[in-house]
C-alpha cells in the first residue's frame, strides 16, 4: 500500500504531457485486463452473449469532440456535484465512474469503459489542484491518447 500511495504522489508531480500518456497507458491496460476474461469466455463458448454494434464513427469526433463532450459529462459533472457532498476522493471518483460508464449503453461497453472511468476521474481530481481548465484539458487528453490507441488497434 504504502508503494501505490509512493507512486501515486510521483505521477500527480508529473507535468502534464507525461502525466496524461501515463494515464491513459494504465487505463488501456485496465480496459485489456478486463476484457480478456470475457474474450476467452467466448471463444470457448463459442457465442457471444453481448451483442456488440457495429458502429463506426469519424475520427475526429472519437479523438475531439468525445473526450470533450465526456470530460464534461462524465467527470467535471459528477465529481463538482458529489464535491458539494463530499470530500473523499474515492466517493467522487465512484460517481463519476459510474456516470461515465453508464454514457457506454451496451453491457460490453459499460464494462469496458470502467477501468477509464476510474483512471479518468482520478486524472481530473489530481490536475484539479492546479486549476478547472487544468483539470479539463489533462482529462481530456488522457481520453484522446485512450481513443487514439484504440483507433489504432483497430485500423490494424
Amino acid at each position: 500500500m504504502i508503494k501505490i500511495r509512493r507512486h501515486l504522489q510521483w505521477i500527480e508531480r508529473l507535468h502534464m504531457v507525461p502525466f496524461t500518456l501515463l494515464m491513459a497507458v494504465y487505463a488501456f491496460v485496465g480496459r485489456l485486463v478486463l476484457a480478456l476474461p470475457l474474450a476467452i469466455a467466448i471463444l470457448i463458448t463459442g457465442e457471444d452473449v453481448f451483442v456488440i454494434p457495429d458502429r463506426e464513427y469519424p475520427v475526429a469526433a472519437v479523438l475531439i469532440l468525445a473526450p470533450l463532450v465526456e470530460t464534461i459529462i462524465g467527470q467535471w459533472l459528477p465529481i463538482t456535484v458529489a464535491s458539494r457532498f463530499t470530500q473523499k476522493n474515492s466517493v467522487q471518483i465512484l460517481v463519476s465512474t459510474a456516470l461515465f460508464s453508464a454514457l457506454h449503453v451496451d453491457p460490453i461497453s459499460v464494462m469496458a469503459a470502467v477501468p477509464p472511468a476510474i483512471v479518468l476521474a482520478y486524472a481530473f481530481i489530481v490536475q484539479r489542484r492546479r486549476g478547472i481548465w487544468p483539470a479539463l484539458f489533462a482529462t481530456a487528453m488522457v481520453h484522446f491518447w485512450i481513443n487514439l490507441a484504440a483507433v489504432s488497434l483497430k485500423r490494424l
